[in-house]
């Protein structure tokens, strides 16, 4: 067991303590502290503890605290509920954290997420009805556990050395992360987290023998908090089996023995046992062991990845073939992904399906039963713990209350349909828009209508300065497109608007070497024929993209000047009028101006002028309508950057 340096104990001045408190030793200095701690850490052959800082002296700690019920902190989720003003706080932490650590270009496994934060201030929630300091509220204690866990997000150490309760939460790459290591086990039950703390009551009367270690009391603290390793899982699993037969003794099993509770029935407590009533906290640990083992942990994994919603569908989204309003209403504001986890089995996917697009909803993947005698509890489980390997699961809504309770103990906000809270992410996200000029665009009748083929976005393209430099990469719109979000496809990213979508099939939209291709069939309405015309006629000759960045999906050079998209959320595709973001457009002026014999700078300072919609003087007007004569005679089909001015120029004529 480390030993540590205190200044917050009774001692006058500094201390060498355990690191459970307990003070070897007092000290004049802190220097001669320091002496005694790596003394004794070299004769036990272990590393130093370092500083030790507690919330406040052992003499100014009270407990008792009943506001709580045991459980009711959960760990990451549970019972305690965080208010609507609590979570506005702990959402700005995050966004103020994480652009902090942007701005310094801090590994990504400094980033936040509001779902480990929740966690972190439920359990301080939960620990201050064992543990706090008088003068300090739940909320404050809560809110600087918070803090203590961004400060180690931040800096990837502790500021206590002894603040580890946490390290579940954290990223799989941080430093002190124990995911993938030591990941918590599922958080214990009211029973034996009050097991747990009736053993610590028991213990400071000096009722629980010499046999007890310093691990056990450690331990049994963290059980208090509702926090129990995987380790410590598998071991009470097997400690239990082993010392089944100390209840044989009725000081350990009779509470009307005089000897009761016997050193034994105090182990059992601390081991979150209930001595009078072993059978339920030994099932849950057993299960608890069998299902590590078998790599399924039931826990909390919560992590910085994008935030996603889960729904169920009966009850839920639909009454046998009826839309639920509120739910079908939330799920199509709200901008999280949508995951849709329902008992359903597969033989009814193609009925779903069509239940799910003709109720509006639209989601990113639609989970299924395997199969009709599968499990239903255990299934949405076991698909929760996948998407929280991956994703930050920030609500469940779920009809079923065991379901319910199910999702709360992985540290998943669950509610039911009229519990929904605004869906107002959407209102509040930054949709970026960008436009390049499309040098191959398709416009062919097809029957009665009129069909377009031209490229929404390209990649490894640098953009014109917006006021950065940015480019695409390829495989970016690779994950929005698998989505079965409805993608629509506008004039000039006006809603009124409308061209094509994919949910209609008129629109339709792939990745290849080059960019982001979008074949649409246009309306036969006054908006579709005219926009046939004007892009037949290359008078209209751009396309733009509506989307935003979804956590991870950018990168920025060290000075800020570069942007580069690896993935992005697709809003919209919008055939466009406007001056483009991406364009080759000083390569097409260079080339335009060598082909027709004038100066780059003047026909260059002719076309901001015109895109900027300022009037043209007579010299300006006089070389565009000169650059176009010289043009528009030629038969032969000019290279692609030649298209480009081309329709740049006829546009600009008859704007002359």
């Amino acid at each position: 067991m480390p030993y540590f340096i205190s200044d917050a104990t009774d001692c006058p001045s500094w201390a060498v303590v355990k690191a459970d408190g307990e003070v070897i030793a007092c000290h004049e200095s802190k220097e001669s502290a320091i002496d005694q701690m790596v003394a004794l850490s070299l004769d036990e052959d272990i590393e130093p503890g370092g500083e030790l800082r507690a919330p406040a002296p052992p003499g100014d700690q009270i407990t008792g605290s009943d506001a709580n019920e045991p459980g009711s902190a959960s760990g990451a989720g549970g019972d305690i509920a965080i208010s609507a003003a609590t979570e506005t706080a702990l959402r700005n932490k995050v966004t103020e954290h994480n652009d902090a650590m942007k701005e310094r270009d801090r590994p990504a496994w400094t980033r936040a997420t509001y779902g480990q934060l929740a966690a972190v201030y439920r359990r301080g929630s939960g620990a201050y009805s064992t543990s706090h300091r008088p003068g300090i509220g739940r909320a404050q204690w809560s809110m600087a556990r918070v803090n203590a866990y961004l400060y180690l997000l931040r800096t990837g150490a502790p500021e206590n050395p002894n603040y580890v309760t946490d390290n579940d939460l954290l990223p799989e790459d941080h430093p002190r992360s124990t995911r993938g290591r030591s990941v918590r086990a599922a958080t214990p039950p009211g029973y034996i987290r009050g097991a747990a703390r009736k053993g610590l009551e028991y213990n400071r009367a000096g009722l629980g023998g010499d046999g007890l270690t310093d691990q056990t009391i450690r331990e049994a603290r963290l059980m208090a908090d509702g926090q129990v390793s995987d380790d410590k899982a598998i071991r009470t699993s097997a400690w239990g089996a082993r010392h089944a037969v100390d209840l044989e003794a009725p000081q350990n099993r009779d509470p009307q023995d005089p000897g009761f509770p016997g050193a034994g029935a105090v182990a059992h407590y601390l081991w979150g046992i209930d001595p009078l009533d072993p059978g339920p906290a030994r099932a849950w640990f057993d299960r608890q062991a069998e299902l590590i083992r078998e790599g399924e942990m039931a826990s909390s994994r919560i992590v910085g990845g994008e935030p996603i919603i889960i729904s169920d569908i009966d009850g839920t989204i639909l009454n046998g073939d009826t839309p639920i309003a509120e739910t079908v209403a939330f799920l199509q504001e709200t901008d999280e992904d949508v995951y849709i986890v329902t008992g359903r089995n597969e033989e009814q996917r193609a009925a779903t399906v069509r239940a799910l697009a003709a109720a509006g909803v639209e989601y990113e993947e639609l989970i299924m039963n395997p199969g009709a005698t599968a499990d239903t509890l255990n299934f949405k489980r076991e698909t929760a713990q996948r998407l929280l390997e991956e994703y930050d699961v920030v609500l469940a809504v779920e009809n079923n209350a065991s379901m319910r309770r199910m999702y709360r103990a992985l540290g998943i906000k669950a509610v039911n349909v009229g519990e929904l809270p605004p869906a107002t992410r959407k209102a509040t996200t930054v949709m970026e828009t960008r436009a390049h000029f499309v040098d191959d665009m398709e416009i062919r009748a097809v029957g009665d209508k009129m069909t377009f083929k031209g490229y929404a976005a390209v990649f490894n393209s640098d953009s014109e300065p917006l006021p950065f430099i940015e480019q695409i990469k390829p495989g970016a719109f690779a994950r929005t497109l698998k989505s079965r979000n409805n993608i629509r496809m506008y004039v000039n990213h006006n809603d009124s608007q409308l061209l094509a979508s994919t949910r209609s099939g008129t629109l339709r939209l792939q990745e290849d070497s080059k960019g982001l291709l979008a074949e649409a069939d246009l309306p036969m309405t006054t908006d579709g024929r005219n926009m046939s015309i004007l892009l037949e006629q290359r008078i209209v000759d751009s396309m733009s993209f509506g989307f935003s960045v979804p956590r991870g999906g950018d990168t920025w050079s060290p000075d800020g000047s570069r942007r580069t998209l690896t993935e992005v959320r697709l809003h919209e595709v919008s055939v466009v009028t406007g001056q483009p973001a991406y364009a080759a457009t000083s390569a097409s002026v260079r080339k335009l101006a060598a082909r027709v014999a004038v100066d780059e700078a003047t026909l260059a300072a002719a076309l901001v002028t015109l895109e900027s919609g300022e009037e043209l003087d007579a010299a300006q007007a006089d070389l565009i309508r000169g650059v176009v004569d010289q043009l528009a005679p030629k038969e032969i089909k000019p290279d692609n950057s030649l298209i480009v001015a081309k329709q740049l120029l006829a546009l600009m004529e008859m704007q002359v």
